[in-house]
């Protein structure tokens, strides 16, 4: 959960020029680059072993790398087949919109162990979950 979490915030992190001034946008990509060596200094701050905790950055860097394709897979489908995906005005919210569902299913996937069923409601929890996450995480970096 937790780095699904991580990578939804570097997703928007990668999309930050669109909600901040241009003289800005840097502040947020140092934020990105630091955010992984942040959650592994908090581990260890709370008991873990240094070794373990070091493990959470390749987790993340991973699944970040696998949520991308994903993500990307979703909008090229979505673009071909729903007409509502079309009508979003801006790449940044095409984007939005698919990597939620792309973590979350991709989530769900790992909690379960790779024995994910349709009928599942694990996702939908993790969507709701995600969609939440995401509106703050763009609230928060806009208002600072």
């Amino acid at each position: 959960m937790e780095t699904a979490g991580i990578c939804l915030a570097l997703f928007c992190l990668d999309f930050a020029d669109a909600l901040v001034k241009p003289e800005d946008y840097h502040f947020w990509r140092e934020v990105k680059d630091r955010l992984p060596k942040e959650f592994e200094e908090n581990l260890i701050k709370m008991g873990a072993e240094k070794e373990s905790a070091h493990l959470y950055q390749d987790l993340i860097s991973m699944r970040y790398q696998e949520y991308e394709k994903t993500t990307q897979e979703a909008i090229d489908i979505w673009n071909s087949e729903e007409p509502r995906f079309r009508e979003l005005q801006t790449e940044v919210a095409k984007h939005s919109a698919a990597r939620v569902h792309a973590i979350a299913i991709g989530a769900a996937d790992h909690i379960r162990r790779g024995k994910l069923k349709k009928v599942d409601r694990l996702p939908s929890f993790l969507i709701s979950w995600l969609l939440y996450l995401n509106e703050d995480i763009g609230k928060f970096i806009k208002k600072l």
